[in-house]
């Protein structure tokens, strides 16, 4: 069986990246009611505060287009990097932790540059710039023991410095020390919080501040998955390569996203398959209703019992493989602080040191340095362990270990027992200290505006269900309209040529129209207008953490659009279908006989009313968003320039502000004329800091990569400003909205399947084509999406486990109360079930004239289903057969460690 192998780095990527910058700050050059003075004063102030959490600026040469912008590009030094680099090792997997006692090595050891890699050019300020495409290739052997920072590490690194607090929070009890002190300037950041709201900002001329795309890898990307003349493209489905590159190039959170549409893709196929296979032979080869009602029955319910539960069990050992292959089996989400969490008064909002020491951990740690055959520790084993161990960083030279060594060693021996280092450990800062802070939210807001926001949601809820009336009103007088006579009258929609709503007909596109409406209520208007009624309730409940904020928002959002979504089909399936003529006598009791038109026994059934709203909802969504961004770029976005500068610019120190600021733009013509702008105030303004002027550097372009149509392959391109701010202006990569289209379309397959086998397959043809579209979205629609580290695709889980329980419920109901599954099965005869007949119209009433015996199935089968899925759903493994293997061997290797140490500590 093969084995899941823990890699030491991104072995696997092939795709390499260019770009010599990684973030971009956009500014306004001027504020509202405020002199150009200060404006060119904040400039400065947030240049400085870049370089100062060790940050290289370089400022933009503004365009005719950005002339009211002031464009900043942003890079990190390797040492800068290096260090939040590890912290954020350190912050994961925690400091003293025995799973990684025999992983600190690849960590933290050999604090040199050749342990460390960045996966990027070289880029020097100065060199010129490569005229041909650098597949830069490290040293085999280097590569191979060597700790990589992946590109979306480099990203969140960057990320983590730019939003940094310029003094790091120090707690109270600790404001007097001084070791605490010095490890916490290490980490200083430049505090542009662009997602707060501007009024609230530290600096409110930030308008973005965002990660740039690379063209090259964009493009290479798009070329692997695009189909080829000779069939030799990449498959992107059932394959763990793009997943891989997404990771190493944009982070975990979109990786998780794309590995379970496709493994939520893949498992689509056998019941696509399924459905298909049953329509066509029992519609067209052996065309039989009751046979066809039976087969459809009992698919559709084991889709939703077994097929259901089959996906998410699957996807928690998907989960567990890639957080053990990944390593963040261990990563503690309450490390992601919540950017809008409200601090309040110091009274109110107590701040605590999240400090994780445990004597048994401390142990340990201690034995990794101890002489080999002895419980103590010298003086080569605590140098050692001041390189390796974060918080320690301090102790850099050998005075400084030497005087830390002996005020350690209580008895002056020389050596240090396992007791002065626990009396170390429990009474010192520096070493397992947190550099940061858990906020704590009072108990009291939760207990006074929850009640409010639940009160608000059910005002909405009200809001909806009349709405979705109202929608349903329309659909059944649709499809109640009589059929025009001879020489009628009345004109369309009073009256339609035919009874039924097939394609092309009259009927059809009034139908069309009642969906296509539906459609664009439920997923523009309705979902826009909850979006901002739960993040208004979320930003209420001041969660501490994003995970917790994020859990929040996406449970109850996603609650409130499946009601959305479903109530419409529950109403229709479980009150009209069956008891449409009673229904339409009370409507006409309450309305009047001009408002209501009579019930016609098979005018509506479930299997065609589905299918209207299901393609125009995904219509809509590859419309809105795919295309129209698409389109709009197209035709917006200004295209790369041909020529450009052989080097990154030069320091402001040398530069000519007014001979920078002409630069040719949307037209390319050299004939531009001066742009007044604020970038010459900015760099006139640099000049005169003798300590920004040398570091801080000025250039017009950016070199780039784009597609040569001529030639047919990659050539140098460049970037301006306006290239910058268009890229800006794309908006975010939306992760709830691309993660709700596959939660709702897997609800529609759980739903739906008894009464329309054709469902999993359009769902899968939807998906082939969707994937690609998400992917076009993510790389062209939308900005490069700031990497976050996650383990999951987090609250969704709990959404898809509602959707297979709701599934239950749902399936139970089609087969006996819309459909003609539970007639077809018991008594098809006597309720007027033929072979020739394929209109799903339950009759009610038929079994005996009673209700007994259809309310008695409805409750077997739902216990039925809901014990078939609790038992699948346990019957599949959590974790796969290579994880848990390979775990085993891991814990095995550290157990003989442990007792050959152990062995040669006792060895007489």
């Amino acid at each position: 069986m093969q084995q899941i192998q823990e890699p030491r780095g991104f072995r696997g990527v092939h795709l390499r990246e260019d770009s010599a910058f990684r973030y971009a700050i956009v500014m306004s050059s001027s504020l509202p009611e405020k002199p150009d003075e200060v404006a060119t004063e904040l400039h400065t102030e947030v240049i400085r505060n870049l370089t100062a959490a060790g940050l290289e600026v370089t400022v933009m040469a503004s365009t005719q287009k950005t002339h009211n912008k002031v464009v900043l590009l942003i890079n990190a030094s390797k040492n800068r990097l290096k260090v939040e680099f590890e912290r954020l090792i350190a912050e994961s997997e925690g400091y003293l932790n025995p799973q990684e006692l025999y992983t600190l090595e690849e960590m933290w050891a050999n604090d040199t540059a050749d342990d460390f890699l960045l996966d990027r050019p070289s880029w020097n300020r100065s060199d010129p710039v490569k005229g041909q495409i650098n597949n830069k290739d490290f040293d085999k052997e280097k590569w191979e023991s060597a700790r990589i920072m992946s590109y979306s590490d480099e990203i969140m690194c960057i990320g983590r410095i730019i939003r940094g607090d310029i003094e790091p929070v120090i707690p109270e009890e600790h404001v007097d020390d001084e070791i605490v002190k010095a490890n916490t300037q290490i980490f200083r950041g430049a505090a542009i919080d662009c997602h707060k709201p501007i009024d609230k900002r530290r600096f409110p001329i930030v308008e973005q501040a965002f990660p740039i795309h690379d063209d090259k890898f964009v493009a290479n990307f798009l070329q692997e998955i695009k189909p080829k003349v000779d069939n030799r493209s990449r498959n992107f489905l059932g394959d763990q390569w793009f997943i891989e590159e997404l990771r190493y190039h944009l982070g975990e959170r979109v990786a998780f996203f794309f590995a379970f549409t496709n493994m939520y893709t893949e498992f689509l196929k056998p019941i696509a398959l399924l459905g298909v296979f049953f329509w066509i032979i029992f519609r067209l080869v052996v065309p039989s209703a009751i046979v066809y009602f039976r087969i459809l029955a009992l698919y559709g319910f084991l889709v939703a019992t077994v097929w259901g539960p089959m996906v998410l069990r699957y996807w928690h050992q998907k989960t567990g493989e890639l957080n053990f292959k990944w390593k963040l089996a261990n990563w503690q989400d309450e490390l992601d602080p919540n950017p809008d969490f409200d601090w309040g008064d110091k009274n109110e909002n107590s701040r605590k040191v999240a400090n994780r020491i445990d004597e048994l951990q401390a142990r340990q740690t201690f034995f990794r340095y101890c002489v080999v055959g002895q419980e103590v520790v010298d003086r080569t084993g605590f140098e050692e362990m001041c390189h390796r161990l974060p918080g320690l960083e301090h102790l850099d030279t050998p005075e400084k270990r030497d005087a830390q060594f002996a005020s350690i060693d209580s008895n002056s021996s020389g050596l240090i027992d396992i007791e002065e280092f626990l009396k170390w450990a429990r009474e010192n800062k520096e070493i397992n200290y947190v550099l940061g802070i858990r906020p704590q939210n009072p108990p009291w807001r939760k207990w006074w505006h929850s009640p409010l926001a639940y009160f608000e949601l059910f005002l909405l809820t009200l809001f909806l269900a009349a709405s979705i009336l109202m929608f349903l009103y329309w659909y059944v007088s649709a499809m109640l309209i009589p059929v025009c006579g001879e020489n009628d009258s009345r004109s369309w929609p009073n009256c339609f040529g035919t009874a039924g709503a097939g394609l092309g007909t009259g009927r059809w596109l009034y139908v069309f129209l009642q969906g296509l409406t539906l459609g664009i209520f439920l997923d523009t208007l309705l979902e826009a207008f909850v979006r901002w009624v739960v993040s208004k309730h979320s930003d209420v409940q001041n969660f501490t953490t994003l995970k917790a904020k994020e859990d929040y928002y996406t449970g109850h959002l996603f609650g409130y659009l499946y009601l959305g979504w479903f109530l419409w089909y529950a109403l229709l399936g479980f009150v009209y279908v069956p008891f449409g003529s009673w229904i339409q006598a009370a409507q006409k009791l309450i309305l009047g006989d001009n408002w209501v038109n009579e019930w016609v026994p098979g005018a509506i059934s479930m299997d065609t009313a589905m299918v209207t709203p299901l393609i125009v909802t995904q219509a809509l969504n590859l419309l809105l968003d795919t295309l129209i961004p698409y389109i709009e770029r197209k035709f917006s976005d200004a295209e790369l320039e041909t020529t450009g500068p052989d080097t990154l610019g030069k320091p402001i120190a040398e530069a000519d502000p007014d001979a920078d600021s002409k630069h040719k733009v949307e037209t390319d013509s050299p004939n531009s004329s001066l742009v007044g702008d604020a970038t010459r105030q900015v760099v006139s303004s640099l000049q005169l800091d003798s300590t920004l002027a040398p570091t801080v550097y000025l250039t017009s372009t950016i070199p780039t990569w784009g597609w040569d149509k001529a030639a047919s392959k990659m050539a140098r391109r460049w970037k301006s400003a306006t290239h910058i701010v268009d890229e800006g202006n794309r908006g975010d990569w939306a992760f709830f909205s691309q993660m709700l289209d596959p939660a709702i379309q897997f609800s529609y397959c759980v739903n739906f399947s008894a009464i329309w086998p054709m469902t999993a397959l359009c769902a899968y043809i939807n998906n082939y084509f969707e994937i690609k579209s998400d992917l076009l979205t993510l790389f062209i629609g939308s900005r490069r999406p700031a990497p976050r580290k996650v383990n999951g695709i987090g609250a969704w889980v709990s959404c898809l486990h509602f959707s297979v329980i709701a599934g239950v419920f749902f399936a139970v109901g089609m087969i006996t109360v819309a459909s003609s599954g539970l007639e077809a099965f018991v008594a098809p005869e006597s309720c007027g079930l033929t072979d020739h007949d394929f209109t799903m119209t339950p009759s009610i009433g038929c079994m005996g004239g009673s209700s007994h015996y259809r309310l008695a199935s409805i409750l077997v089968l739902e216990h039925l289903g809901l014990f078939m899925t609790f038992v699948v759903y346990r019957t599949v493994s959590k974790a796969s057969v290579q994880v848990e293997e390979t775990k085993l061997k891991t814990s095995m290797k550290m157990k003989r460690q442990f007792e050959r140490h152990w062995a040669e500590t006792f060895r007489p």
